[in-house]
């Protein structure tokens, strides 16, 4: 397993970690898993576009809005819910070792509690 991390810099973000990732794989790999080890954020793979980027900043808002029972520990329950709905990582096909995305997509992580460090796992499967 390799790893990065990164550095959010704010409560919700949304960060292209597509080129970090592509450093991590070799020419042997034929699937890769991203996964990131924290409970309120997310790796998805999609466009990454500015407007795109404040549409899911906005959904979050959303979750931000309600009451939570866990909000009463610690005021970050709507954080652990979305990542639970997004996803903490995506399954990828390598072929020659270049990762195989569509035309615009990219992975993303997304900051659900921030800003945080965050750190990104990386697994090659051969």
């Amino acid at each position: 397993m390799k790893s990065f991390s990164v550095q959010t810099q704010k409560k919700l973000d949304v960060l292209d970690i597509t080129d970090s990732v592509e450093k991590q794989v070799t020419t042997d790999a034929k699937l890769l898993h991203v996964f990131c080890p924290h409970t309120t954020c997310a790796v998805v793979v999609n466009e990454f576009e500015s407007r795109l980027a404040e549409d899911f900043v906005s959904l979050a808002k959303e979750w931000y809005g309600k009451k939570w029972k866990h909000d009463a520990s610690d005021g970050n329950a709507a954080a652990h819910l979305l990542s639970s709905q997004l996803g903490s990582g995506a399954t990828l096909i390598v072929q020659n070792g270049k990762i195989q995305l569509g035309t615009w997509q990219r992975i993303l992580l997304l900051e659900l509690d921030g800003p945080r460090q965050r750190d990104v796992w990386v697994q090659e499967i051969r």
